[in-house]
C-alpha cells in the first residue's frame, strides 16, 4: 500500500504534493501523466491496467474548493485531457474544508483515493476510483469501475456524499458517484439510472427520498461497534440494484464501511489476518462512520 499525508498550504501546492507521492511511490501502477508547473493545482493520475484516469483541480477563483474529472484514459490536449470525461463540480463555501489542509493519499494496484481533511474542524472530502467485481444473482464474473466525490455547492446549499447518496436538484443535475461496466464505454449514474444503481452508502435523512438512495444507512454503520470488546465491525462497500427493496450488484471488495467511534484517521486494524487502513469520510449532518481500505502490501 502507498500511503501518505501532506499539509497543503494552498490550492498550487497541490502539484508539488502529488509529485512528492509518486516519487515516494514508483512501483504503483497509478501514474502522475499530468502536473505541469503551468497549471500548479491541476493533476491527471492514470492506471491503464483498469482503464481508469483521475483528475483534481484546485480552484483558485472566487470559488473554493477542488474539481474531479474521472474518464477512462489520459488522453492530452487541453486541460484536463481526459476521455469518456464526467466531472463533480465543488464550492465548499464556508464550514467545510478549507487551506491549509491535510491530504492522505490511500492507493493499491486497484484503487487511488485522496482525503482533504479541515484542519480546523476535521471535516472532509473524499476524491477516488478504482475496480469493482459482480456479485449475487445475475452479477457474478462482471466486473467494472467506479469513480466518486464528496459535493458540496454552497451557493444552493447541496449536497452528496462520497459512494453515498445525493440531494437530487434540478432533474439530477448534480451527479457525484459513477459506475462503468468494463466494455460498455458508459458511466452510469449511482443514485440514478435505469435500473437504478444504489451506492453503498444512503443519504443523510432517509433511504427512500430525493436525500440520497443507499445500500447502507450511514447510523445502522455506526451501530456497528462493540466498546467493551473494543471491536469494529466491517460493512461490505456493495452497489445495489433494485428488486422490491435491493438486491447486491457489484462489491468494491477492499473497501468497506466502519464506524468511527474507536478508530482514527490512519489508524490500522488487523481484521481476519488482514491489515485495513482507516480513512474518514465527510460527515457533515450525518452519522460518525468512515472507510477501511485493505493493504495487500504494509505502507511504507
Amino acid at each position: 500500500m502507498a500511503y501518505k499525508v501532506a499539509r497543503c498550504a494552498k490550492p498550487e501546492d497541490l502539484t508539488r504534493i502529488f509529485q512528492e507521492f509518486f516519487i515516494d511511490n514508483p512501483m504503483l501502477p497509478w501514474k502522475l501523466v499530468r502536473s505541469g508547473d503551468n497549471e500548479l493545482g491541476k493533476v491527471v493520475v492514470e492506471n491503464t491496467s483498469i482503464k481508469l484516469a483521475l483528475g483534481w483541480n484546485a480552484i483558485t477563483s472566487y470559488r473554493k474548493g477542488i474539481n474531479f474529472h474521472l474518464g477512462e484514459k489520459y488522453s492530452g490536449g487541453a486541460w484536463p485531457g481526459i476521455s469518456s470525461m464526467k466531472m463533480v463540480r465543488q464550492d465548499w463555501g464556508s464550514g467545510t474544508v478549507a487551506w491549509p489542509a491535510d491530504l492522505y493519499f490511500i492507493a493499491e494496484d486497484d484503487y487511488f483515493i485522496l482525503t482533504v481533511r479541515n484542519v480546523g474542524n476535521n471535516r472532509c472530502h473524499n476524491y477516488g476510483g478504482g475496480s469493482t467485481i459482480g456479485v449475487g444473482k445475475g452479477y457474478a464474473g462482471f466486473d467494472g469501475k467506479w469513480a466518486a466525490a464528496d459535493w458540496f455547492d454552497n451557493n444552493v446549499g447541496l449536497y452528496g456524499i462520497f459512494l453515498g447518496g445525493k440531494k437530487r436538484h434540478y432533474g439530477g443535475q448534480y451527479v457525484n458517484n459513477w459506475y462503468m461496466d468494463n466494455g460498455s464505454g458508459h458511466w452510469q449514474a449511482a443514485g440514478g439510472g435505469s435500473p437504478e444503481l444504489l451506492p453503498p452508502i444512503a443519504g443523510v435523512w432517509n433511504i427512500s427520498s430525493d436525500y440520497g438512495e443507499g445500500v447502507h444507512p450511514p447510523y445502522d454503520v455506526e451501530k456497528f461497534v462493540f466498546k467493551q470488546s473494543a471491536t469494529t465491525v466491517f460493512l461490505p462497500c456493495l452497489m445495489g440494484k433494485r428488486n422490491n427493496g435491493w438486491r447486491p450488484a457489484m462489491d468494491i471488495p477492499y473497501l468497506r464501511l466502519c464506524s468511527m467511534a474507536l478508530v482514527g484517521p490512519g489508524d490500522i486494524v488487523e481484521y481476519q489476518g488482514q491489515r485495513w487502513r482507516i480513512i474518514p469520510r465527510n460527515n457533515y449532518q450525518d452519522a460518525n462512520i468512515g472507510f477501511a481500505l485493505l493493504e495487500s502490501t504494509p505502507a511504507i
